[in-house]
């Protein structure tokens, strides 16, 4: 292979065709990955958290289940709201 086919959006590659250089190896370079498992674990309990007064106040789970969350002044948009919060 020439050097041009060898270099991929600007990364060397390694004879298993591989670019060595963005990671520095096979377990270099995961340091900028640390924290992810607990980022993404607080996320996932924050938006459990905040899908149950989407679920609870969902008309056709409250009608297939048989139950009616009270009405407030405002109650109707609570699914929304909760559901805008979990998207973002």
């Amino acid at each position: 292979m020439d050097e041009e086919s060898q270099t991929m959006q600007g990364h060397e590659m390694n004879e298993h065709g591989t670019s060595g250089e963005s990671h520095g190896g096979e377990h270099e370079g995961h340091g900028e990955h640390a924290g992810h498992e607990q980022m993404f674990r607080r996320r996932f309990w924050i938006n459990l958290v905040l899908t149950i007064p989407i679920l609870l106040f969902s008309p056709m789970l409250q009608e297939w289940l048989g139950f009616s969350m009270p009405t407030f002044p405002g109650s109707r948009w609570v699914g929304a709201l909760f559901a805008f919060a979990v998207f973002f």
